[in-house]
């Protein structure tokens, strides 16, 4: 027997071959040979229109600001911390998974790389995310599924807790949404308070009544249910929460009024 020198010519071998099946093709009971071009399969499966996706792993990608996405596959381990803002151009129409190995922050662009929900995704050891090229050089994510993450019932919010120390402020002024509490002195019956609208779905706010001058109205630029939340009593808090229809109370320490 002849020595195969190429790949070629193993590729030409079985371009000669055949595959034969046996089919009941109309559910009758009887069995219907059918022969395939070996050739005809493989450039399906290789047809960039083919309705057949075939996944396969590439070498592992070092996290960079514009990730470099190989050719060797379609599927990728992406290693490193280094924050991600866009992807490199592969090809229009392109579909990729990537599986993160670690904690990065994948940055929301409107073209660039686009992100559900228009907010940065902060990865975590397991994630995997599926994009597609849509233009030249944009991509955007189409599902993003967390490693750690269980079955969540339609409309959940995961909670969202800023790390940062909490802020003290005293009298009238603006309740920050960069620390995840507040802890606010009154010096007047009602002193003004304002809230402005985040952008982090799920984000968590705690405003402590900590020390007693009289009260305060709180005004949120977009409030749930409501305007403004009035608390005269000492020692109430109130803890917010960010969602699709704004700022929604989600629990108080004591009496309050929303109106």
């Amino acid at each position: 027997m002849a020595k195969l020198t190429s790949y070629a010519t193993v590729t030409t071998l079985l371009d000669g071959m055949w595959l034969y099946t046996a089919i009941d093709t109309d559910s009758d009971g009887v069995y219907e040979s059918r022969k395939f071009a070996l050739s005809v399969l493989r450039a399906e499966l290789n047809d960039a229109n083919s309705t057949i996706v075939k996944w396969s792993k590439g070498a592992d990608i070092a996290s960079a600001t514009a990730l470099p996405i190989g050719t060797d596959g379609n599927q990728f381990d992406v290693t490193g911390t280094t924050a991600i803002t866009s992807f490199s151009e592969v090809g229009i129409g392109s579909l990729i998974m990537l599986e993160f190995d670690a904690a990065l922050t994948l940055t929301h662009h409107a073209t660039d790389l686009v992100l559900p929900g228009g907010l940065n995704i902060t990865t975590e050891a397991g994630d995997k995310g599926f994009f597609h090229q849509y233009a030249t050089g944009d991509w955007k994510c189409l599902q993003y599924t967390r490693a750690a993450d269980a079955p969540r019932p339609s409309g959940f919010i995961a909670p969202v807790h800023i790390d940062a120390a909490a802020q003290a402020l005293s009298g009238a002024g603006a309740v920050d949404i960069v620390s995840p509490v507040t802890n606010f002195t009154s010096t007047g019956a009602t002193d003004a308070l304002t809230l402005v609208d985040s952008t982090i779905l799920g984000q968590i706010k705690t405003l402590n009544h900590a020390v007693d001058g009289g009260g305060y109205v709180l005004t949120p630029t977009t409030l749930s249910g409501g305007t403004t939340i009035t608390v005269t009593d000492p020692d109430v808090s109130i803890t917010l929460m960010w969602t699709a229809s704004g700022w929604r109370l989600v629990s108080q320490t004591g009496a309050i009024t929303l109106a």
